[in-house]
């Protein structure tokens, strides 16, 4: 296979990828389970390097992709047979990968701590955030599962969307002015658009 069937497979994936992560932005209460089961793919297919980095675990390039397909089903799993499950793993996929980092990078710039605890602190406010989001599943079930699909769902395409237009070929090297806070700013406006175009549907 040559490069040039590579990259149009490729940018055929980002492209189905992004359609994919549409649908959670903007129906996710409506296909809840499967919804959840994708982010839950997601959250075990990515942070899975990120945990045996945290537990100094090295494993082979050979085996890796295979380890991380399986986490992601096993994620996928856990999180379409229970709603609350599904639920606080997408809480903590969407924290760890998004709002953790820009934690760190804001409390780094007025305090000194050691790198070995930044992963620490990264974790522990995973965990800490989706425990509260799945303890308040009980009472705001529907509210929940709206934002946490909106927010998934919207930062995945902005995130594809960087990914997708370099393929395309056009001049995109405008996409290299663009700070970085722009792009977090476009995530946020297309995850409460998802939020609000869900609040106004009916199951």
């Amino acid at each position: 296979m040559n490069p040039e069937d590579i990259n149009t497979i490729y940018t055929l994936v980002l492209a189905v990828l992004a359609f994919a992560a549409a649908g959670i932005c903007f129906k996710g209460y409506k296909i809840c389970r499967i919804a959840l089961a994708l982010i839950g793919f997601a959250a075990g297919y990515t942070q899975l390097q990120n945990i045996l980095e945290f537990f100094h675990i090295e494993i082979g390039e050979g085996i890796f992709p295979l380890l991380q397909v399986a986490a992601g089903l096993i994620c996928a799993g856990l999180a379409w047979s229970a709603v609350r499950t599904g639920i606080f793993i997408a809480a903590y996929h969407i924290v760890r990968k998004e709002i953790s980092p820009v934690l760190v990078a804001l409390i780094a710039e007025h305090v000194e701590i050691p790198d070995w605890c930044w992963p620490l602190f990264s974790v522990a406010a995973g965990v800490a955030i989706a425990l509260i989001i799945a303890r308040l599943t009980a009472k705001s079930e529907k509210v929940i599962i709206m934002g946490l699909t909106a927010a998934a769902g919207g930062f995945a395409v902005i995130s594809l969307f960087r990914q997708l237009i370099p393929m395309l070929p056009t001049d995109t090297s405008f996409m290299d002015t663009i700070p970085g806070y722009v792009w977090y700013l476009a995530k946020a406006a297309l995850s409460v658009a998802g939020f609000m175009v869900q609040s106004k549907e009916k199951k």
